[in-house]
């Protein structure tokens, strides 16, 4: 069973779900917080479905950020048919490009896991990691509208 880290930051709350990921589980666990967003941004999108399984589902205004230019061009090209879905290339280091309270929610699925794949224990950070953690973490609170 693959398990995947996944986070979902709004102004009311944070939700983690440590399973293996699916839209369903999402929707059972935070139906209430979507059925209200504005825009949803979607932070380390890679190739994965979600953007676009959760606009079939009625959701719209999706940004999906990537620091891949390869994997933003292949989406793009992917889903062009698809309306009310963004596809931006950015590092999560740098996400100054967009003005604060830009979304309503940011979904996380496995960019911190991606990017603490080196850490020993993930319960206890290097500083460096926690460094880095810290300054994503504060840019998304920035990011989201209250």
């Amino acid at each position: 069973m693959c398990v995947n880290f996944f986070a979902l930051y709004c102004s009311c709350c944070v939700v983690e779900i440590n399973q293996e990921f699916e839209l369903e589980h999402l929707q059972n666990r935070v139906c209430d917080i979507l059925t209200c967003v504005c825009c949803l941004w979607l932070l380390g999108c890679g190739n994965s479905s979600l953007a676009v399984d959760l606009y079939n589902d009625g959701y719209e205004n999706i940004v999906n950020m990537d620091y891949s230019p390869v994997v933003i061009s292949n989406m793009q090209k992917r889903h062009k048919a698809v309306c009310n879905i963004e596809w931006v290339v950015m590092d999560a280091m740098d996400m100054s490009a967009f003005p604060p309270s830009s979304f309503d929610v940011v979904l996380e699925k496995g960019t911190l896991d991606a990017l603490l794949v080196a850490e020993k224990d993930p319960w206890k950070l290097s500083s460096e990691a926690e460094a880095m953690v810290d300054i994503i973490l504060r840019q998304v609170i920035k990011l989201i509208s209250c």
